[in-house]
C-alpha cells in the first residue's frame, strides 16, 4: 500500500514526464466527454453535433447576427460546409439569412424565435449538467483552471498570429 505523500511524489513525477502531452489530452478528453454527454441529449431530438453546436455559435452573436464566413473563421471550418450547416438549419427554421445592413451583399444569418427557444433549451441544458460536470471541485480550483485556460489560449493564439495562421 502506497502512502499518500508517494501518490503525489508519483503524480508529480507523472506530470514532468509526460506534462506537455498529458495537459492537451486531458483538455481534449474533457472537451469529447462533454460533445458525448451533449450528443445524447440532442441527437434524440434529431441533431446532430454540428447543428447544435453551430446554433449555441449563432445564438451567442446576438440580434445583428453574423457572416458566413466569420460563423466558419470562429468555429474552425470551411465556408462551404458552413453553408451546408446553415442551409440545413434554415430549413428547419432555426436560421435565417438577412442582408447586411453596412453591406447588403453580406448575408447575415439570423437565430429565428424558434431557434432562439431551442437555444435557450440549450444553454439549460449546460447550467443543469455544469454541476454534476464540477462536483468536487473547489470554486478556487475552478477559478484557477479557467484562468490558466484562458492564458494557455491566448498563448496559442499568438503563435498562430505570430505564424500568420490565427482563426481569431
Amino acid at each position: 500500500m502506497t502512502s499518500k505523500g508517494e501518490e503525489i511524489d508519483h503524480a508529480q513525477r507523472r506530470v514532468e514526464r509526460e506534462g506537455p502531452f498529458l495537459l492537451g489530452y486531458l483538455i481534449h478528453d474533457v472537451s469529447r466527454l462533454r460533445f458525448r454527454f451533449f450528443d445524447r441529449i440532442y441527437r434524440n431530438r434529431g441533431f446532430t453535433r454540428s447543428q447544435w453546436w453551430t446554433l449555441g455559435n449563432i445564438s451567442l452573436q446576438g440580434k445583428d447576427g453574423v457572416s458566413q464566413g466569420e460563423l466558419a473563421r470562429t468555429m474552425d471550418v470551411k465556408k462551404a460546409m458552413m453553408g451546408a450547416m446553415i442551409d440545413q438549419l434554415e430549413e428547419a427554421g432555426l436560421v435565417r439569412r438577412v442582408a447586411g445592413e453596412e453591406d447588403r451583399r453580406v448575408k447575415k444569418i439570423r437565430i429565428t424565435e424558434e431557434g432562439q427557444a431551442l437555444s435557450q433549451q440549450m444553454f439549460e441544458h449546460v447550467k443543469d449538467a455544469t454541476p454534476r460536470f464540477h462536483d468536487q471541485i473547489s470554486e478556487e480550483d475552478l477559478a484557477i483552471t479557467l484562468r490558466t485556460l484562458k492564458k494557455i489560449r491566448a498563448n496559442i493564439r499568438a503563435v498562430l498570429r505570430d505564424d500568420g495562421d490565427c482563426p481569431g
